[in-house]
This record gives C-alpha cells, sequence and structure tokens, in this order.
C-alpha cells in the first residue's frame, strides 16, 4: 500500500500576551503606596527629629515638710504572774 504524498502546509503560530497583568499592576500599587507612606514618615514633618522638647524646670527642688513630734509610750514593766491563790480545805 503506497502512502499519498502529503501536502506541505505552513503553520503560523502567533503568541499574544495580555488579560494577566492585573497582579502585578497590584503589586506595583502596594509599593507606590509604601513609598509614600516612608517618605512622609522619614521626610516628612511628621515625625521631624530635629526639635527636642523641653520643660521649664527649676534648677532646684524644694520640699518643705512640717516638724513632727513623736512621744512614744514610755515602756511599762511587764506585767509579773500572781500567784495562785492556796486552796485551803
Amino acid at each position: 500500500m503506497e502512502r499519498e504524498p502529503r501536502e506541505d502546509r505552513e503553520r503560523t503560530t502567533v503568541v499574544t500576551a495580555g488579560g494577566g497583568g492585573g497582579a502585578g499592576w497590584f503589586v506595583v500599587g502596594g509599593l507606590v503606596v509604601a513609598l509614600i507612606v516612608v517618605a512622609v514618615l522619614f521626610g516628612g514633618d511628621l515625625l521631624d527629629r530635629s526639635t527636642t522638647a523641653s520643660i521649664d524646670m527649676p534648677d532646684e527642688v524644694k520640699v518643705e515638710v512640717p516638724d513632727v513630734n513623736v512621744n512614744p509610750p514610755a515602756e511599762e514593766a511587764p506585767a509579773q504572774d500572781a500567784p495562785a491563790p492556796a486552796n485551803d480545805q
């Protein structure tokens, strides 16, 4: 059995890109937002570290306490045990 000769067909493959870039744009948008936040925090006036806060306080602090005289109670002699009464029957 003989085979018939095949015609050579020319095939053209066309590759198109599109439709799958949504996640990439989401990542790019997140990076842009992150850069803006970093620029505001470290480059803006929100966290300006060049100024320092100061509180005016006097050089000396004086604490006045009233005089308190406490007289401790006089020590009493310890009570002696009285002898038990004799039981005379």
